[in-house]
């Protein structure tokens, strides 16, 4: 069998590295998922604290309470979940940067192949519909990443918001600790990701 016909080593690490990496895309999508849905669940433990505090008051106390001036214990839930879920928006983005990086590696290695079966006259690129371009998909964009980073920075802003409002009841300084919260997650998503768009691997 001619030798460009049959399968050699770099065959062989190619299929092996296509199918490592595709599973590593895979699971970095599901820990995005994960990292969501953990976060939803964390963002409620200061509502579950308000309902013992609203038991704990008595039934008749409830319509005292106000947003922007809760009791000492939920105001610093409410600033800690804030905190914890700027950290975990940054674990967040990462894993789906990482995503990124494995779907261009799958792509590259897509594109070995089409090249390898050019060599033997072979014209399989026609026959494929995902891109075999080593710079998609766009380490930053507007799609779902963007938006879900950007409900997550105004959560944990609103948040912050709350609890400093309620520890210092002044509106300037609340909204201004809650406006820079906002702009340092958002921020984090344009400058992480631009980072990785010049140098994908860190090191």
């Amino acid at each position: 069998m001619d030798a460009d016909r049959s399968k050699n080593v770099a065959d062989e690490f190619m299929l092996t590295e296509y199918e490592n990496i595709a599973s590593a895309h895979f699971d970095s999508q599901a820990g995005v998922r994960q990292h969501f849905r953990f976060y939803l669940l964390i963002i409620a433990i200061p509502l579950s604290v308000m309902s013992f505090v609203i038991k704990d008051q008595g039934i008749q106390n409830v319509g005292s309470l106000k947003l922007f001036q809760l009791p000492q214990i939920l105001a610093t839930a409410f600033l800690a979940i804030g905190f914890v879920g700027g950290l975990m928006l940054l674990s967040l983005i990462h894993t789906a940067l990482d995503a990124t990086l494995y779907a261009r590696t799958v792509n590259g290695i897509r594109s070995y192949f089409v090249d390898r079966a050019a060599e033997t006259g072979t014209a399989l690129g026609k026959y494929l519909k995902l891109p075999t371009q080593q710079n998609r998909p766009k380490y930053l964009h507007i799609r779902a990443l963007f938006w879900q980073v950007m409900l997550v920075s105004i959560l944990n802003s609103a948040y912050i918001l709350i609890g400093i409002h309620s520890i210092w009841p002044n509106d300037v300084a609340a909204c201004i600790a809650a406006g820079i919260a906002f702009l340092v997650q958002v921020g984090s998503y344009f400058t992480f990701a631009i980072t990785r768009e010049k140098k994908e691997i860190s090191g």
